[in-house]
């Protein structure tokens, strides 16, 4: 009687052996390189104009709690009965391209404003502190419930701290909004994970069940060793580029003041 030879496929010592193969491990690791460095070399040379900014309030004065001697006027010399508050607005360029505004070919579409979102009304709007501000001609105009900040160049990593007082409640808030041409019009600069992060996370995910059936099946499901595979290589590859990418990335920190 022939016994015919057990010639199924062993995936999880074929891996190994496969990979450590001088002449694909040096081919894979090449590829992998050359196609780190297209990304990094890509991130360096994007232009990317954005701009920031962090919003904090405080009441300063509550109409409900203070004693009638005490009263308060605005410019006109009217009484205000309502509460007043005072939204403090850190604004910085955190990309890598000058944000000029001086004629109609400018990428800023919708100039940043700082937008009452509720009832009540501005007293007055400032530019109390500024950081390279060289030739900028930064300026801020308000009006009733909208106050807008200017200027003819805003340069990376330049900023403003803006001080507005209003009238409201508890609900009323200082909006601002900007709008540059080929990004969001509502523009939302909060630490989040990259969608890249996302990616990854997923794909380690589906390695880790696959693995995980390939280790139930015993290494001898060709199906799922490939499944492995390529969820193993897509998670690597997918971490080392939001690696770089987040390296890469304009600091969003406020300046200090």
């Amino acid at each position: 009687m022939v016994q015919t030879p057990d010639v199924s496929p062993k995936p999880q010592k074929e891996w190994w052996r496969d990979f450590f193969k001088p002449v694909n491990a040096v081919s894979v690791g090449l590829g992998l390189i050359g196609l780190l460095l297209a990304v990094y070399f890509y991130r360096v040379s994007e232009v990317r104009p954005a701009m920031s900014w962090t919003v904090s309030k405080q009441i300063v004065f509550d109409h409900h709690s203070t004693t009638p001697a005490i009263t308060v006027s605005d410019a006109n010399g009217s009484k205000i009965e309502s509460d007043i508050y005072a939204a403090q607005i850190i604004v910085w360029n955190s990309g890598n391209q000058r944000l000029d505004n001086v004629d109609a070919s400018s990428i800023i579409r919708i100039p940043l404003t700082f937008r009452l979102n509720g009832m009540g009304r501005i007293l007055t709007a400032s530019i109390t502190a500024s950081q390279h501000n060289e030739s900028g001609d930064w300026r801020l105009e308000w009006s009733h419930d909208v106050a807008t900040l200017e200027w003819k160049h805003f340069d990376p990593g330049a900023g403003a701290r803006v001080l507005v007082l209003y009238t409201g409640d508890a609900t009323t808030n200082v909006v601002p909004r900007i709008l540059i041409a080929g990004h969001a019009d509502e523009a939302d600069f909060a630490d989040k994970p990259g969608l890249l992060g996302w990616i990854a996370t997923a794909f380690f995910v589906l390695a880790f069940i696959s693995g995980q059936a390939l280790r139930a099946a015993q290494g001898n499901s060709m199906a799922i060793y490939r499944g492995f595979k390529v969820f193993s290589g897509l998670a690597i590859l997918t971490t080392c580029i939001a690696v770089i990418n987040w390296l890469l990335t304009p600091s969003v920190s406020p300046p200090v003041f």
